[in-house]
């Protein structure tokens, strides 16, 4: 019987789906779990823009005045960092859901465990009262055959 149930257990593909939902709501706690840190973003870019001619302003006695120069290279960098002081006991409530839909899908593992042992403890058993209530057969009509021949 142990050998049935270790080949029943391992070859399950229901029981091997509730191991992967197990699997994906300890990812889900984690995930939550990451809401709590702080978050580094850093953007770097680089244009390179077309050549025109600067816009400039002559005046008299001033003379010519630049408003507009042509800057044909443009860089922009950009560091954000951002922490959650507070957000209402959101993360805290996240992290919090996200562990009791944990316990559940292990309890619905467990229970998934246990129906399939009793399925395969009970179909082994039907088996064995099979086998049993053959043989008996098969001595009743050896006992028949041997009353026939007397």
């Amino acid at each position: 019987i142990d050998e049935a149930l270790n080949i029943g257990l391992k070859n399950s593909k229901s029981l091997q789906i509730s191991q992967l939902k197990v699997a994906v709501s300890d990812s889900k706690v984690r995930e939550a779990n990451a809401g709590r840190w702080f978050n580094i973003k850093f953007i770097a870019a680089y244009k390179r823009l077309s050549s025109i001619t600067p816009f400039s302003i002559t005046m008299p006695g001033v003379g010519a005045i630049e408003i507009s120069p042509s800057l044909l290279n443009n860089y922009v960098t950009q560091l954000t960092f951002t922490q959650p002081l507070f957000t209402g006991f959101k993360i805290l409530s996240g992290i919090d859901m996200a562990e009791y839909n944990t316990n559940a899908v292990k309890e619905d593992y467990n229970k998934d465990r246990s129906e399939l042992t009793y399925n395969i403890k009970n179909a082994y058993w039907g088996l064995f009262k099979a086998q049993s209530m053959k043989k008996v057969v098969d001595d009743n009509v050896e006992q028949v055959k041997a009353h026939v021949h007397l």
